[in-house]
């Protein structure tokens, strides 16, 4: 197998780099036309952008679709706005929470249009069925009206200042992990949503975080911050993974059928936003310096790269040691005379070569483990061990069938038993062959672990995407993890020729 020196490898990475650099700079030079809606009618023909999940997606597909509109929807509201940003799409239909980002302005968008006749409550969603938390909840809410603090606490975060954005007010923030025995409310957000949740040097804060603060410490709770895509919170409440959905969750039919609603503490009003191509003034290096500034060094950043980087190590090597000693003993499974123990082994091997990493992940997570305490790391772990496990299996019984049957007769013949007739003759030359192919199951399976964000697990993926949730910049957290990633595969494979004696 033809091996890439690493002269190569560099020249392969510098030049994806220049390329993204290009990107950036082609970007963020272009001009486009100015579109700005004052209606849903002026919608027709474009490209317009919407939340998967959101009211806005139900109205482009429910309402609007006699208009001629080219519809692009996101997981996320990062996505959609970069999406207007970069010309993929003329407007992101959403609504004006979006404006209270502190990077919302830098990005040079705008509100064109606010939709009077849009405008919808938001509350905190729990699990059917927890009346324990649900009632609690809502006399919590009741009493903050009653009181008139709820006004306080939402005017405080959501406060126009002179230039249209909300002051970043920071009330001791909470770490992700609670790090203490008291009763424990878990609570499932769906990333950076100014000023609703935000994530300010690695702790979590804003509106909806002080309610929950407030509610915890009330009720004698301490709070655990879990991130999930969007799309995953109701899931993630109705598997118990987490007490409290916390994402400026929008109440409607679908969402009343499978989970129950708090008392309303907020609302939003549907919005058209738009590129502000009349505030681009900026020279590139400008750009790229006020991009980097976002993405890392802004509020340690960078910190939460590092802590990304070291999960992805643990999962990594765990997965790596449980796959091979998993795989080690389905290849001996595989081999044996035992029938149904080959039948098995062959079944194993056949049925998770066939599924993607992904489905089982999510499958252990909110199904099978979902009520059994271990935690995402250590589920990750079992997934990935499993799943590796059965192509690892096969890349060792390749390598030991590769290695002539005479050789073992002769070893036997010399004396030798079985076992040292494999450890010491067969062993050794299936090592050598097996090496390059297990080589690329590792770094396979490091590059799989980016889809661990999925079940709550901020890896270097996860820690990119909340970064750019909170910055609307995709640039240098992209190419951060870009490199990170390749410097690890690197490392991992330098690391088992180094183990095997390979030079």
């Amino acid at each position: 197998m033809t091996q890439r020196s690493p002269q190569n490898n560099f020249s392969t990475i510098l030049l994806r780099i220049i390329l993204l650099v290009a990107i950036f700079i082609t970007i963020s030079c272009t001009e486009q036309d100015v579109f700005e809606p004052q209606s849903y009618e002026e919608l027709e023909g474009h490209t317009v952008t919407a939340m998967e999940g959101s009211i806005q997606q139900d109205m482009i597909i429910r309402d609007l679709k006699n208009l001629d509109i080219n519809p692009l929807y996101f997981t996320n509201i990062t996505d959609c706005m970069l999406a207007i940003r970069n010309g993929k799409a003329d407007v992101f239909f959403g609504s004006d929470i979006q404006a209270y980002n502190e990077a919302f302005k830098e990005q040079h968008l705008k509100i064109c249009c606010y939709l009077e006749d849009l405008v919808t409550p938001f509350a905190f969603g729990v699990k059917k069925g927890n009346t324990e938390i649900l009632t609690k909840c809502n006399n919590f809410i009741d009493s903050l009206k009653a009181t008139g603090e709820l006004d306080e606490i939402y005017h405080r975060w959501f406060k126009p200042t002179t230039n249209g954005y909300h002051e970043c007010i920071v009330i001791d923030p909470i770490s992700p992990d609670p790090g203490t025995d008291e009763d424990v409310l878990r609570i499932g957000v769906a990333g950076v949503k100014d000023p609703a949740e935000l994530l300010i040097n690695n702790k979590w804060t804003g509106m909806e975080i002080e309610l929950l603060q407030r509610f915890a410490a009330e009720n004698g709770y301490a709070l655990e911050i879990l991130t999930f895509d969007f799309n995953n919170l109701i899931p993630a409440l109705q598997s118990d993974r987490i007490d409290i959905a916390a994402a400026t969750l929008i109440i409607n039919k679908e969402r009343k059928e499978k989970i129950d609603f708090i008392t309303p503490h907020a609302s939003m009003r549907g919005v058209f936003i738009v590129a502000d191509h009349t505030q681009n003034d900026a020279s590139v290096w400008t750009k790229i310096k006020r991009s980097f500034k976002a993405s890392l060094i802004k509020e340690n950043r960078w910190v939460l790269i590092l802590e990304g980087l070291w999960r992805t190590i643990i999962i990594t090597l765990f997965s790596l040691l449980g796959g091979s000693i998993i795989g080690g003993i389905i290849c001996w499974m595989r081999m044996c005379k035992v029938r149904w123990l080959n039948k098995f082994a062959k079944g194993y091997v056949y049925f998770l070569r066939n599924i993607p990493i992904l489905v089982l992940l999510m499958i252990l997570f909110y199904v099978i483990l979902a009520h059994s305490g271990l935690s995402a790391v250590n589920i990750a772990i079992i997934a990935f061990s499993i799943d590796s496990a059965a192509f690892i299996s096969e890349i060792f019984r390749t390598g030991i069938q590769s290695v002539d049957k005479g050789q073992t007769e002769a070893g036997r013949g010399l004396g030798c038993s079985a076992f040292k007739a494999f450890r010491y003759i067969v062993a050794p030359q299936a090592a050598k062959i097996s090496l390059p192919v297990y080589k690329n199951e590792c770094v396979s399976l490091l590059k799989s672990t980016s889809v661990v964000g999925y079940i709550s697990i901020i890896d270097l993926t996860k820690a990119s995407d909340l970064i750019r949730s909170a910055s609307f910049e995709a640039f240098f957290p992209l190419i951060t993890i870009t490199i990170l990633y390749f410097v690890l595969a690197s490392l991992l494979t330098w690391l088992i020729d180094i183990c095997f004696n390979k030079k």
